[in-house]
């Protein structure tokens, strides 16, 4: 048996924000935990990566605030009896150099995170998709992909088999879109600073290496009018500690990186209503030697899964 402790919960994150953090100013100063490796969304694999990511691009569909999924760069979808056929409306909006955001930009990012060639570590994100797998494995062709642009505005995607968390999917990084016109362009050199182009509610303005990466508003995102910050400051800050003194000084507005052991609850003591848990999706699991005693023996290894309460972890702790 394979992972007997396999559990996929909703497990919390927890981050303190700053009571009026920003709004003096217009720009909120966020611990980010780490340098990100690249701006490109299909090339990134850590939680600091993915929050500057999130903030420069629009996949199809997005999270609200409390959680929700909530159309996106799609004004809306419609699925067939099926379960098979996702079709997708883009909404009328544009990437940051003026060119309109269409479904042929969806189908070449798609097809461009399951190209062996671009190496994704989270390409296996997108084997919902029809052809997706074995072309990502070497075995298939780019064109065995079901993904297809019927349109500027139309984009059809073709599941392997019925995913009923397919919308929720493209949320992920792995789900944003790329602009053809400009990775066709440059290659690998798209997503440097002085290039990227990009279709979300900020881009990048300032990169200095060790010190903080800056994103501002971008002014032609299509619901500008409602982002209401100026620009996230993002420093890649990799000790837990020292995150929380400089919280603390009123040097960062937000920090999600929590020393571990008791300190969520001494900070809660702390810092009252400046502190919040929020659910966050996450697959936890113990993966035991099973060539090695006394794993190896299948009866163990079943007796080990069995002594899970998992109507207490799915009560008291998911």
């Amino acid at each position: 048996m394979k992972n007997p402790f396999l559990k996929t919960m909703l497990v919390a994150t927890t981050m303190l924000v700053a009571a009026g953090a920003a709004h003096a100013q217009g720009v909120l100063n966020v611990g980010n935990g780490g340098e990100p490796g690249s701006l490109d969304p299909h090339q990134i694999s850590g939680t600091w990566e993915s929050s500057i990511a999130r903030d420069q691009f629009l996949s199809l569909y997005t999270e609200a605030a409390d959680g929700t999924i909530i159309p996106g760069a799609a004004e809306s979808h419609s699925v067939s009896d099926d379960g098979l056929v996702y079709t997708f409306t883009i909404r009328d909006h544009n990437w940051s150099d003026g060119t309109p955001v269409t479904a042929h930009d969806f189908e070449f990012s798609f097809k461009r995170i399951l190209d062996p060639a671009t190496a994704a570590s989270y390409a296996y994100l997108m084997y919902t998709i029809a052809g997706g797998e074995s072309f990502n494995g070497g075995e298939g062709s780019m064109d065995d992909v079901q993904v297809r642009a019927v349109d500027d505005k139309t984009l059809e995607v073709t599941l392997a088999s019925p995913a009923p968390y397919f919308i929720a999917q493209t949320t992920h990084n792995t789900a944003y879109p790329v602009p053809k016109h400009v990775v066709e362009a440059l290659g690998d050199e798209w997503s440097r600073p002085e290039n990227i182009v990009v279709n979300g509610a900020f881009k990048v303005s300032e990169w200095t290496i060790g010190e903080k990466l800056t994103v501002t508003k971008n002014p032609g995102f299509y619901d500008a009018a409602n982002v209401s910050l100026d620009a996230v400051s993002f420093y890649p800050i990799e000790e837990a500690s020292q995150e929380l003194n400089l919280f603390r000084e009123g040097q960062l507005d937000v920090t999600s990186t929590i020393p571990p052991g008791d300190a969520m609850y001494a900070l809660a003591d702390e810092f009252g209503d400046e502190l919040y848990v929020t659910p966050y999706g996450g697959t936890y699991y113990y993966a035991f030697n099973a060539t090695m005693a006394p794993y190896d023996d299948p009866m163990v290894r079943s007796a080990l899964s069995m002594a899970i309460d998992r109507d207490r972890i799915t009560t008291d702790v998911s």
